[in-house]
């Protein structure tokens, strides 16, 4: 299997409802991104990809190839229809440049193009099928094959998978081939967790979990939360310097499941720091969060404490927030002659529409 070069994949794959998974992976702060289309509609069975029209196209990150079940770029929504995109890589485009009729051969098949109709078929490498079935790795249709030649799966890919003690499955392997992870991105997954399956570290691999984030975790005192947990992390943005800034600010070995509230709801560390300077310091995490998800911004908070009435609590900050008791309606309710000092009083004016 080749490197991620500087592409990222996208996959989508379409059955009788749509199903849709995308991913992105993260060096540092910076995404690298590679983009790869499988768009494939069928019902009952797997689609025959063993022939159909081909045709180039460009975009972004160079030239691709498409593979359709017709002469269209467009994917259409029908039975048994598919539309393939991938990137050939130099040397095989070379060959398109070179002849009208040419072929690119992968260890899974080969994929013959004929230039002056457009056509393509798909032929199985009989030799690597035999070499899958005695490693107990079943699956006969042009489906099954076509994914591991885009995924560039090997002899050797399946081998090194052995030797870590993994028999994937046909649908494994070839759904880790188009998502590129790769050997040595396993080798260093389980450094951390040793009994990791396949289905995990795709999913870690999906989401950009790195070795370098694995560390990062460990470090910050959570290297033994569970995978699912490091996954959910990773899907919401969790940054390992968003839980050491939670840390310093006096909220250490934080509940993993907390964490991943507090992201999901949008608490940054500059909004604790935002509450601790209005003097609301040292917040239970959940009143925090509760505040998020009701929408009691700062600002919110400064018009209060800027009205001539008693410091407020953080229940009654949230139930005049859920009410919608602002600052401008305390003033013209005092207009009107509804003096009090107490929040808590225009939150019942509120409430029956007074």
């Amino acid at each position: 299997m080749k490197p991620i070069t500087k592409t990222s994949f996208l996959i989508v794959c379409l059955f009788n409802l749509a199903f849709q998974y995308s991913f992105s992976q993260k060096k540092k702060k910076n995404k690298i991104k590679r983009h790869h289309t499988i768009s494939i509609n069928h019902q009952g069975s797997s689609t025959d990809l063993s022939s159909g029209f081909w045709g180039l196209d460009e975009d972004d990150y160079g030239t691709l190839i498409y593979l359709s079940s017709k002469k269209s770029k467009k994917f259409v929504f029908k039975k048994d229809a598919f539309f393939i995109t991938f990137y050939p890589t130099q040397e095989e485009l070379s060959q398109i440049s070179n002849s009208s009729n040419f072929s690119i051969n992968r260890p899974a098949g080969t994929i013959n193009f004929n230039s002056n109709t457009n056509e393509f078929n798909f032929i199985v490498n009989d030799d690597f099928k035999s070499f899958l079935s005695r490693e107990n790795i079943t699956g006969d249709s042009s489906y099954d094959f076509m994914k591991l030649f885009l995924g560039e799966i090997d002899k050797q890919y399946v081998m090194g998978l052995k030797t870590l003690g993994y028999t994937p499955s046909m649908r494994q392997l070839g759904k880790m081939g188009i998502l590129d992870v790769s050997l040595s991105y396993i080798n260093d997954i389980i450094k951390y967790y040793e009994d990791l399956d396949l289905e995990m570290i795709t999913k870690f691999s999906i989401h950009g979990v790195s070795q370098d984030y694995l560390e990062g975790l460990k470090v910050a005192g959570y290297g033994n939360i569970d995978p699912n947990m490091v996954k959910k992390f990773a899907i919401h943005g969790i940054e390992v310097n968003y839980i050491e800034e939670l840390s310093n600010l006096g909220y250490k070995n934080v509940d993993p499941n907390m964490i991943k509230k507090l992201a999901i709801h949008g608490v940054s560390t500059d909004y604790i720091e935002g509450l601790n300077e209005l003097g609301y310091s040292n917040l239970d995490l959940n009143t925090i969060r509760s505040f998020a998800i009701h929408g009691v911004s700062i600002d919110y908070i400064d018009s209060l404490l800027k009205l001539k009435i008693d410091r407020p609590s953080t229940k009654d900050i949230k139930s005049a927030k859920i009410h919608g008791v602002s600052a401008r309606f305390v003033q013209k309710a005092n207009n009107a002659g509804h003096n009090s000092q107490n929040l808590k009083d225009y939150v019942k004016l509120k409430i029956h529409g007074i």
